[in-house]
């Protein structure tokens, strides 16, 4: 009886400080990846601020234009690399990854080459024809061409940090680099040199590059000169698991910030009406960006051992913080939205209201809907997580061109519907697929462990 007592004890207390070991893990890699994502929003919204004071409308709009763009093709040109890597890295540990770098490295070479090909020489030209002040428009174009293999190589290297637990060097290429890049840019050089739009931004894109570029050499350091065999992925199986991510990735950033660069052909006012109530809108998606960054990886693990049950309660407790705080915040703005753009973008953007309000709205289904689609994503369901990624983006983009008359409103309302359409159907095939649901929960353990990981 004592031998059983004592080896019964040893397991609790074995088990007790596994648990002890993953929560600080957890709350450590929370914090550093909130703190990454908070300078990522509050940069993002630093740079509105800064560019619309310190522009006219028609370079507002035009530099806005330039990053959506960047955005759109730099995702396409990662080519699913950004999610594939966290689920890689996570399984094939830093012992084994190091053998996988290569085929992701061939993988984004080939792709970055090809976007930025075809942007130079057919896409950009097409595009600025399009808009109501071509020139200047066209002199952003290369800047895109440098800012395209940017964000494909910071979308990998953060993903296999991220992968292999490496939160800390992940935080340094986050989104937060590129608009802290241009604030300071536009407080320094912009403000005391009559430089143009083309040129500023072909600076910010370069030495975005070179920031990304080195911590691509620090990463390989560190695991590219591991010995040990990747277990069970040939070149093909890390390309074919990208392939996965390619339509939910372009789709993540086509709806909405497509609304952008549709409505520059429209008017210039329009456009940055919408760029505003993007920057704005992405407050209420922090919540979730951050559930997605730190749990992600932890979903592939569960999943790869079979236990994505254990996680439940954490992924539900997490949905009901991330819910009352997008409520609170939508809330606020609902109230006060006209006099928080007037003071903070000045006159002339109260217009900005109503498309920032619906995007808002959607927001709050998002938050209402859990992390359903980290779970999908992450746990063997790409296909189906891609499909709908892809539907939504045809959708959105069928729709908006079919508007009689694209104004912000219009293509806000459009964004928001689709949005929230595809939440809906991702959260309950979430259930059907996996057997667990990352809805809210007011159930008391529920709630501890999102407190648990908010703390």
């Amino acid at each position: 009886m004592s031998l059983g007592g004592s080896g019964d004890d040893a397991a609790e207390e074995s088990s007790s400080a596994t648990g002890t070991q993953f929560g600080g893990r957890l709350r450590r890699d929370t914090a550093i990846t909130m703190v990454a994502q908070v300078l990522a929003v509050l940069s993002g919204f630093g740079f509105t601020l800064v560019a619309a004071r310190t522009l006219t409308l028609a370079e507002f709009a035009a530099v806005s234009w330039a990053l959506s763009w960047s955005l759109h093709l730099g995702v396409l040109a990662g080519f699913g690399s950004g999610q594939s890597s966290v689920i890689v890295a996570a399984r094939q540990g830093p012992g084994r990854v190091g053998q996988v770098l290569p085929r992701f490295g061939v993988l984004i070479l080939s792709c970055c080459a090809i976007v930025v090909v075809a942007w130079l020489l057919v896409i950009g030209p097409a595009a600025t024809g399009a808009t109501d002040q071509v020139d200047l428009y066209r002199s952003v174009i290369p800047s895109i061409a440098v800012w395209i293999p940017s964000v494909a190589l910071a979308g990998l290297v953060g993903g296999l940090m991220r992968g292999l637990g490496m939160f800390g060097p992940a935080a340094l290429v986050s989104e937060y680099l590129r608009r802290t890049v241009l604030i300071l840019l536009l407080v320094s050089v912009g403000a005391t040199t009559d430089i143009s739009v083309g040129v500023l931004l072909i600076i910010g894109a370069s030495a975005e590059l070179a920031v990304v570029l080195a911590a691509s050499g620090w990463l390989w350091g560190r695991v590219g000169q591991s010995g040990v065999s990747s277990t069970g992925l040939e070149p093909t199986h890390v390309w074919l698991l990208s392939l996965r991510f390619v339509f939910p990735a372009v789709a993540a950033v086509v709806v909405p910030h497509a609304a952008v660069w549709i409505a520059a052909g429209t008017s210039s006012e329009a456009a940055a009406d919408l760029a505003i109530a993007i920057r704005i809108s992405i407050f209420l998606y922090l919540p979730q960006i951050l559930g997605l960054r730190v749990l992600g990886p932890r979903i592939a693990a569960r999943s790869r051992e079979g236990d994505l049950g254990r996680i439940e309660p954490t992924l539900r407790g997490f949905a009901s913080m991330s819910l009352l705080a997008t409520v609170v915040c939508a809330a606020i703005f609902g109230l006060a939205g006209r006099t928080i753009l007037v003071v903070a973008f000045g006159e002339g953007f109260e217009s900005a209201y109503a498309p920032t309000l619906i995007l808002i709205a959607a927001g709050v289904a998002n938050s209402a809907t859990g992390l359903s689609g980290a779970v999908l994503s992450h746990s063997g369901n790409e296909v189906f997580w891609s499909r709908t990624a892809l539907g939504a983006m045809i959708v959105f983009l069928v729709a908006a061109f079919a508007l009689p008359e694209r104004g912000a409103v219009e293509l806000a309302l459009v964004a928001s519907g689709v949005m929230i359409a595809r939440n809906l159907i991702v959260a309950s095939m979430t259930i059907r697929l996996t057997g667990i649901s990352a809805f809210p929960s007011a159930s008391r353990g529920a709630l501890r462990s999102g407190i648990h990981l908010l703390r």
